[in-house]
């Protein structure tokens, strides 16, 4: 379950890549579900629900690590407890539990209900740099490229749910500034449901997306930008003066 939007940058096969290495599961047995907003999937380092700036591996990195680390020292002792063997003497190879001296497997999929009523571990040790078989490889495939070939791949233009409106918003030219007025007449476009003012903005409402597209760029908007101009320019000069 990822909190990280996939929108070509790789991070779906990125984060999959983490846990799968730490797992030692096969890349192939990777599903990646895109998350919900809340803030349980909020990136550690920003504490958002946001897609930016690589900040998706440089904070995720050792996280998705543990939890794949995590689920498999769950796999080995669910093993080790059914099978009356020390979880030293188990090893994991592309999603397959093995027990050699009593030549006994087991995927994880036969573990998994034993394995989710065990304790979390306190601890799990990661791989060192040089045990890794998947992380880094140029080679790695990308796990959604598939499905954005074959149409099959869900973006956030395909989601229907009944009753569904569009918006779009024409925001102002410069950062800080407000909406004054707008071309009130809009509102009775054919397909247009609403138009409405977002102090920073104003969006269009309409029954399909191409409607609030168009509308919304083409809507006559009166702006105070200049007072606003001001400000924020100073302010972000003075914040950010290093970098001026």
């Amino acid at each position: 379950m990822s909190g990280e939007v996939e929108f070509g940058q790789g991070v779906d096969t990125g984060l999959a890549t983490l846990a799968a290495e730490e797992m030692d599961a096969d890349l192939k047995q990777i599903h990646v579900m895109q998350s919900d907003a809340s803030f349980v999937y909020a990136n550690p380092g920003t504490h958002s629900i946001s897609t930016n700036s690589s900040a998706s591996i440089r904070n995720r990195f050792d996280q998705y690590r543990k939890i794949g680390a995590t689920a498999r020292a769950l796999f080995v002792q669910a093993a080790a407890d059914q099978w009356k063997v020390p979880a030293s003497e188990i090893t994991v190879s592309k999603g397959v539990v093995s027990h050699a001296a009593s030549k006994r497997t087991a995927n994880f999929a036969q573990l998994a209900p034993a394995a989710a009523a065990l304790p979390l571990p306190a601890d799990v040790a990661l791989k060192a740099p040089e045990q890794w078989k998947l992380i880094g490889q140029p080679d790695t495939p990308r796990i959604e490229i598939a499905l954005k070939c074959t149409g099959k791949a869900d973006y956030g233009v395909d989601v229907r749910v009944p009753n569904m409106l569009h918006a779009a918003v024409q925001h102002s030219p410069v950062l800080g500034g407000k909406v004054v007025s707008f071309d009130e007449t809009a509102k009775s476009k054919k397909g247009v449901k609403d138009i409405i003012s977002l102090g920073f903005g104003v969006a269009v409402v309409a029954d399909n997306e191409w409607t609030a597209r168009s509308d919304a760029r083409d809507l006559k908007v009166t702006w105070d930008n200049r007072s606003e101009e001001r400000r924020v320019g100073k302010e972000c000069r003075s914040r950010w003066s290093p970098y001026h």
